[in-house]
């Protein structure tokens, strides 16, 4: 055995045992590398365009969805959002809200045109993606930072989705929602493990006293991940993601969705929010969400 492949196998080890890696894990973490991560994209996006989606992939192989695979997705547990447009960007989080759209922050995909869109529901054991688009069109609400995007192929695996799922926000203090893990600073692509961040909803008090801030600071701008305009719409949390973590859906004590995760207060470090859009519910039996 060479030195090089000796070192490769030592590596694994180290890294599987370091982070408690199973082998399927490790080969996600080898596939967010830069040089392979472009490579894994192209395959995926070259069979979603020769068929209807999703694919599979599982144990370091891209297989074609069948229903006898069983497929599993837990509807609170974010999907990923990737997106190519000369390099690979996992650009952020979203959830499935039903009726083949997923609901995300608007940030996440407004600024760009031409690129081609992914999105990986990870179960764990393996990865369902779909191909998606963005008709900024219609199923956007702006003012609140929120929209959807469409997902092409079977949505049979996904279920219901969280459209009949959604509560309030002053139904209860006790919020959580989930942030990606990473391993050594890198998103793992295409699926991965989320950790949960459990907090509270912030005191209106301190919630006037941002907006009192923000009045005062009329030539601020948000940059992205970063929220400093807020309205009636939003609700501020004590808990933050990371750059990347935009779209999470945020859920009450009763496990309702009650927001969507826009950022980071770039001022007061406070976690900010936006209710869900009333236009986003009902969903009608067409399976457009309603303008």
């Amino acid at each position: 055995m060479d030195i090089l492949k000796l070192n490769m196998i030592k590596s694994k080890r180290f890294i599987c045992k370091r982070y408690a890696m199973s082998k399927s894990e490790f080969l996600l973490f080898i596939n967010s590398l830069p040089s392979f991560k472009k490579k894994f994209f192209q395959k995926c996006l070259n069979k979603l365009n020769s068929m209807d989606g999703p694919v599979v992939y599982e144990s370091g192989e891209i297989k074609i969805y069948d229903p006898s695979m069983r497929q599993e997705i837990r509807r609170e547990i974010p999907c990923k959002i990737i997106i190519y447009n000369g390099k690979i960007i996992i650009r952020g989080l979203g959830c499935y809200y039903g009726c083949g759209y997923v609901l995300t922050a608007l940030h996440v995909v407004k600024p760009l045109e031409n690129v081609e869109i992914l999105v990986a529901f990870p179960n764990g054991k393996c990865t369902l993606i779909y191909k998606a688009e963005f008709r900024e069109s219609c199923n956007t609400d702006t003012d609140r930072d929120q929209t959807c995007i469409k997902l092409l192929g079977d949505i049979s695996p996904l279920g219901d989705g969280l459209q009949n799922q959604v509560g309030e926000a002053n139904e209860s203090k006790s919020v959580y929602f989930y942030r990606k893990k990473r391993i050594f600073f890198i998103d793992i692509f295409p699926g991965g493990k989320f950790k949960k961040q459990d907090g509270k909803i912030l005191e209106e008090r301190s919630i006037y006293r941002s907006i009192f801030y923000c009045l005062l600071h009329p030539l601020c701008h948000r940059k992205q991940g970063e929220v400093l305009d807020e309205t009636l719409d939003v609700f501020f949390i004590s808990i933050v993601g990371e750059h990347g973590d935009s779209g999470s859906p945020v859920y009450n004590a009763k496990g309702e969705l009650i927001g969507i995760y826009r950022g980071k207060h770039s001022d007061n470090g406070y976690g900010v929010c936006s209710r869900i859009s009333p236009r986003f519910k009902p969903v009608n039996i067409q399976g457009t969400l309603q303008n």
